[in-house]
């Protein structure tokens, strides 16, 4: 289960969990609702995992499995404080093997997209879901200009990380006229891969 055929090549990658949660609150997600159960208890639902136990993972793929690439897991890769990202850099700078991750489009820094370049990102996913502003600010929580999303796609392609855009059709209150605006948007950049899912009512969300 540990061969992925992505990209024209097979992988032989393992998944390392670096964050479990999501520090954001979009509507059609189950992250708020895990956040708030556990909102009054001791216990909190996004929690990030120590580096020490992120390497000690890494080196067990690789030495019992021999993986030959990483995929990050975590709903958004740049949950990090920037001394936490400073720390990962540092930690993977020395495994030399090509990784995956996903990410939102507000976290895009120039500065910290060549980091993640020079210590062998191979690729990243970003979550768009849908292309009005508007409908994504009041019906799925994601407040993003679409601007940020064009311009900081363009910063990815400069620094040379391929990457990949999901979207999400037929929300509740979408119209036909709405859903055409996912694709425009999609046109503003140049991802070299894009995935349009349906929406699923999962149970518990805010969407729902």
């Amino acid at each position: 289960r540990f061969y992925r055929p992505m990209v024209g090549k097979v992988w032989r990658m393992f998944p390392i969990e670096t964050a479990r949660g999501c520090p954001y609150t979009c509507a059609y997600c189950n992250s708020p609702s895990q956040t708030a159960k556990f909102a009054d208890t001791s216990q909190h639902f996004f929690r990030k995992k120590n580096m020490s136990l992120v390497k000690a993972e890494i080196d067990h793929v690789v030495s019992r499995y021999k993986a030959d690439s990483i995929d990050f897991w975590a709903d958004t890769f740049f949950s990090w404080k920037k001394d936490e990202f400073d720390e990962f850099c540092e930690l993977y700078s020395d495994i030399n093997l090509p990784f995956w991750c996903q990410t939102r489009v507000e976290t895009v820094n120039k500065e910290r997209f060549q980091k993640l370049k020079d210590i062998g990102c191979d690729r990243i996913s970003f979550g768009l879901e849908h292309g009005n502003q508007e409908f994504r600010k009041s019906h799925l929580k994601r407040l993003m200009a679409n601007n940020v999303i064009t311009n900081g796609l363009k910063t990815v392609e400069d620094v040379g990380i391929p990457y990949s855009v999901n979207n999400i059709l037929g929300f509740p209150h979408e119209t036909r006229e709405l859903a055409f605006e996912t694709l425009r948007v999609n046109r503003t950049f140049n991802a070299d891969d894009r995935n349009a899912y349906p929406f699923t009512l999962f149970a518990k969300t805010p969407l729902r």
